[in-house]
């Protein structure tokens, strides 16, 4: 496989979507050109909602509660914080007209002060967990954009677009990190999109997404799925690449240069309807100690290298991780055994 190929089916898996035909069929410099214009009008559109969304929640803060987020038809990572924001906003008007909040002021008053203390606690989870989940993606659209400037083939005309996709991804990243876009604090507030997928496909994404931390560290990334799984399953593949993004990046954090990063998939359960199926990540990293296995879904709980540093977004990615998981009806948990580094084991259930 040439360079450019290589480039493109990086590129590819970023626009790529479950069972719609791909943007182009070629393997040309101008397939190349194509499918970034394409992810550029993506990004520009995720700017304007995300505009949309500051907007409404300044108008909330402001006084007025009672606007309700725009949901599109993306059912992406911004549609969740906004039905769960929604959630929220359905919850405050029962709790401001409830007859138990209006019987006396002095009641209300300490109600509004737990509930106050309550927001404030939830809105430092919400902003760390923000910053795990959708940071991941961009930085590898960022590393892919200067993967192809690097290409002295391209013309400029290819070069000025690619330069612009790297621009509106750093703007992306920057409000990311300093607006609330998404709010998974209890896992009833997380929607299930039920739909075919193709795990292959899906593990194929996790592995690309990585590729250049992964070569700039030497890591070898191997995936391994067992013949007897089903390649086409039944469930939300967004939720499930949202937990192998985290633990995938948790991994990598972990990971020393040269090292190695393993995903194992298997076949725990099956019959004529569904499944399980049992994935297991493990990685040459110092791993998880015992002492800190008990509370490392915590999103309080910081994991932390030999030299006391906290990894960046381990902790976030972990307790995510686990309300994703629970959301999903699985389980996750951390095994750990004497003289091998931990690994990280998933079984989730789904139709055929």
């Amino acid at each position: 496989m040439s360079k450019l190929e290589e480039i493109l089916k990086l590129v590819r898996s970023i626009n790529a979507d479950e069972f719609q035909s791909q943007l182009t069929v070629g393997d040309s410099l101008d397939d190349v050109y194509e499918e970034l214009l394409f992810l550029a009008k993506k990004i520009e559109a995720k700017k304007k909602r995300i505009t949309v969304i500051i907007e409404h929640i300044s108008n909330c803060f402001a006084g007025n509660f009672f606007d309700f987020l725009p949901i599109s038809e993306e059912q992406d990572e911004l549609d969740v914080f906004c039905m769960g924001f929604n959630t929220y906003i359905e919850e405050l008007k029962a709790v401001l007209v409830s007859k138990n909040v209006l019987e006396s002021s002095n009641q209300k008053l300490v109600k509004e002060r737990e509930h106050s203390e309550k927001l404030a606690l939830e809105k430092e989870i919400v902003l760390s967990n923000i910053r795990h989940e959708i940071r991941t993606p961009l930085n590898g659209i960022l590393g892919f954009a200067d993967l192809l400037l690097s290409n002295h083939s391209l013309d400029a005309e290819s070069k000025n677009q690619l330069e612009y996709i790297k621009l509106s991804a750093a703007i992306l990243k920057f409000i990311v990190n300093d607006v609330i876009d998404l709010a998974k604090i209890n896992s009833a507030e997380i929607t299930l999109s039920v739909r075919p997928f193709s795990l292959v496909k899906l593990t194929q994404m996790i592995q690309d997404t990585f590729l250049v931390k992964i070569r700039k560290k030497d890591v070898k990334f191997i995936i391994s799925i067992d013949k007897n799984v089903p390649d086409i399953l039944s469930g939300d593949a967004v939720l499930v690449s949202q937990v192998l993004l985290n633990l995938v990046n948790s991994a990598v954090e972990l990971t020393q240069e040269k090292g190695e990063l393993q995903i194992n998939i298997e076949l725990a359960e099956d019959d004529r309807q569904k499944c399980k199926i049992k994935i297991e990540l493990q990685h040459s990293g110092k791993g998880i100690s015992i002492a800190q296995t008990a509370g490392v879904f915590n999103p309080f709980v910081a994991i932390n290298d030999d030299s006391s540093r906290r990894q960046e977004g381990i902790g976030e990615g972990f307790a995510i991780s686990k309300k994703i998981v629970d959301a999903l009806n699985g389980e996750i948990k951390i095994v750990n055994k004497i003289d091998v580094p931990s690994s990280i084991s998933l079984i989730l259930p789904f139709a055929k």
